[in-house]
């Protein structure tokens, strides 16, 4: 069991190997592919971690700017951004 799980790994990098030999590009993808998983993951973190507080900053900021427009008499801003 484990004999064919080593020969199907070792297969698959020579595989992998052959076409990075045969050709740079596939080398190039498979390093790219890398760091896109590892943005995706950062990217993943961090609206996890900082995404519930970015909507607080933002709900305060909109209510700081409706108490500046109710200061000084401005309109309310409409739904398609025209005031």
């Amino acid at each position: 069991m484990t004999e064919s799980y080593y020969l199907t790994i070792v297969s698959a990098a020579a595989i992998v190997m052959a076409l990075i030999i045969i050709d740079p590009n596939v080398g190039t993808w498979i390093d790219l592919q890398f760091k896109l998983f590892s943005v995706n993951l950062r990217r993943w973190w961090f609206i996890t971690k900082i995404y519930p507080r970015l909507k607080y900053d933002q709900w305060i900021m909109q209510r700081e700017l409706a108490k500046i427009r109710q200061e000084f008499n401005l309109p309310e801003e409409s739904e398609d951004g025209d005031v």
